[in-house]
């Protein structure tokens, strides 16, 4: 995605303060501490005519992204002063602008009346304002849908019952020429809801996890609740109030065509110790927050499309002046729960923890990475005493580099080591443990397979007749090209007093090698796909040999791909059930839903 992002790389981003007026006090001073903890995005509101543009020039000198909101009056009305703003602050190097808070409460409307059509109101007033910005060089952000948006609220609140990127696409607006604004807050939910054990199982508390945490209700009655409230089989769809709602918006615009648009999280994230929406699960402190911020920066590793989180909220009576939201506050001097200088934990985590190249945190203590596994050796002499009795050695057809199985010996038993048996006997060496492998053998009107199944080094792995007027050939028959050794038989004069005519026997054995000599290079060929969804397709191919459709738009593999589910384990198909057809598909879950209903894609363990 050709978005423009912090110079670090960063997906950290903070929402700074609710104050439309940000240049106070040390403002200098709080984003050097933004810089400290290695943030790459800054939200900050103005009132979208004089105030932020000495706001966007400190936070562009330090490498990091500015993300305008301007104060739209009530109703979402569009001035020539927000125009003039928006021209300033893209001509010093800015991009983003948002200018529609959560278009569903009350606030944002001239009666403190939320209309039925709120949604259509907010997103074609939107449409105005995007095409004023884009033709300023500026990139929109949508307006900002909160995570619950899908749930009713109140007598005035519906749900979103329309899908507002259609109207997005209808005024002509072009995919990736935008970004989503979304307010995934967490609450007190796992990242993972609905999905997480808890809202689909009710899966109890133990005692141990409830001596770790604190809690809203006793443990007894906790777990009484788990069981009651339970909701198996919720999607996101039925319940969006969590951290995962950033993908109903996504999906939204997918299905409109909108596959290529960037996620800003305008707001959000775990706030300590007053989000508390869920009595079914834990209280938000210090070491669940920071859980919760490192597991959101994980998510977003994984969806390049996921451009930053900014969380709420750095500070806003003590820096803005506006009073409200004391307790949410990242800093406050002399709070509660934070340090001598004013900071909550998680900024001291985010200080202390550094960033890898995609923007998130790695694990503290990785595992280090496995040795390289040795090359193979190089091909060893042959050793053949047996080219008196006809036995030849035909070299298997690969080209140089190439691994295959080289015939390393042929040997014709002796008297005494035969002791009058009429067999070949193999070995193959360079198996893993454990692998079953076989060596076909063939004459003229037959063949035959035997199996390496026997205890080397008491005896060779494998063993076979070689029966009157046979003239025999063997290969190893496992994976790789293989040396071929032709003519063995048991038609030989006397050898007493072990070996007599038809009474001959021979040991062949084969290791793993790198067939000797430089490869021919070849010309690579013209890329036709982009590198990654070449290696996608690529890694498909292995997991289905016999075909798999990679088709990105499908509705099973798109979702699958946004709720990182995994590697495919089947195919898409179809059954049927009382009369009704159920489109499937195998990941790490099982996605499932009625055939032609992909808006309502369920999961099952």
């Amino acid at each position: 995605m050709n978005y423009p992002r912090s110079e670090n790389g960063s997906r950290r981003g903070m929402h700074m303060s609710a104050s439309t007026y940000p240049e106070v006090g040390d403002y200098q001073w709080h984003l050097d501490r933004l810089e400290d903890a290695k943030f790459g995005w800054c939200k900050f509101l103005t009132d979208g005519s004089g105030s932020g543009l000495q706001y966007t020039q400190a936070i562009l000198k330090r490498g990091m992204e500015p993300v305008a909101r301007i104060y739209c009056s009530p109703n979402h009305r569009w001035s020539d002063a927000n125009e003039m703003w928006v021209r300033q602050y893209v001509a010093m190097g800015g991009h983003y602008v948002s200018t529609i808070n959560e278009p569903d409460l009350s606030g944002e409307y001239d009666d403190r009346h939320v209309p039925d059509n709120w949604a259509e109101l907010a997103f074609k007033n939107w449409c105005n304002h995007a095409q004023a910005i884009q033709a300023l060089g500026g990139i929109p952000l949508t307006p900002a849908l909160a995570s619950g948006v899908l749930q009713a609220r109140g007598d005035n609140v519906g749900q979103l019952l329309d899908n507002p990127f259609e109207w997005i696409v209808e005024a002509g607006i072009e995919d990736g020429t935008y970004v989503i604004d979304c307010h995934n807050y967490v609450g007190n939910h796992d990242l993972r809801y609905p999905y997480d054990d808890v809202n689909q199982l009710g899966t109890p508390v133990t005692l141990e996890e409830y001596e770790q945490h604190e809690w809203l209700e006793p443990m007894d009655e906790l777990n009484i609740r788990r069981a009651r409230d339970k909701n198996p089989g919720d999607t996101i769809w039925q319940d969006d109030v969590g951290f995962l709602a950033v993908e109903v918006f996504v999906e939204l615009a997918a299905r409109a065509g909108h596959t290529n648009v960037g996620v800003i999280s305008g707001e959000g994230g775990p706030t300590y110790n007053t989000a508390n929406w869920d009595a079914r699960y834990f209280k938000i402190k210090h070491p669940e927050m920071i859980d919760m911020i490192r597991g959101e920066l994980e998510y977003m590793s994984k969806h390049d499309w996921y451009l930053c989180y900014c969380w709420w909220l750095y500070g806003n009576s003590s820096i803005g002046g506006t009073g409200g939201w004391y307790s949410d506050q990242w800093f406050q001097p002399g709070a509660d729960g934070h340090d001598s200088e004013g900071f909550i934990q998680a900024y001291r985590w985010l200080v202390d923890t550094p960033l890898i190249d995609d923007g998130t945190t790695p694990d503290p203590d990785p595992d280090p990475p496995p040795d390289p596994e040795p090359p193979p050796p190089p091909e060893p002499d042959v050793d053949n005493d047996a080219e008196s009795y006809g036995v030849t050695i035909v070299p298997a057809a690969v080209d140089p580099g190439t691994l295959y199985w080289k015939c390393t010996r042929v040997h014709h038993l002796t008297q005494a080591e035969n002791n009058g048996n009429h067999n070949v006997f193999v070995n193959v060496f360079g198996l893993a443990p454990g692998e079953v492998a076989h060596v076909r053998l063939e004459w003229q009107n037959g063949s035959d397979r035997i199996p390496l199944d026997k205890p080397y080094p008491a005896e060779p792995m494998g063993n076979a007749p070689l029966w009157k007027g046979q003239i025999v050939s063997v290969e190893v028959a496992h994976e790789l090209d293989s040396d071929r050794v032709d003519g063995l038989s048991t038609a030989h004069p006397d050898e007493p007093p072990g070996n007599t005519l038809w009474h001959h026997s021979f040991l062949v054995e084969w290791e793993l090698c790198t067939k000797a000599g430089e490869p021919e290079p070849e010309p690579p060929p013209e890329p036709t796909e982009p590198l990654g969804e070449f290696i996608r397709r690529m890694a498909w191919d292995r997991l289905y040999p016999d075909g798999v459709n990679r088709n990105p738009a499908a509705a099973f593999q798109r979702v699958a791909f946004q709720r990182v589910l995994g590697a495919p384990k089947t195919n898409e198909f179809r059954v049927t059930y009382g009369g009704v057809t159920y489109a499937v598909h195998g990941f790490d879950c099982i996605l499932w839903t009625e055939e032609g209903n992909w808006g309502d894609i369920r999961e099952i363990d």
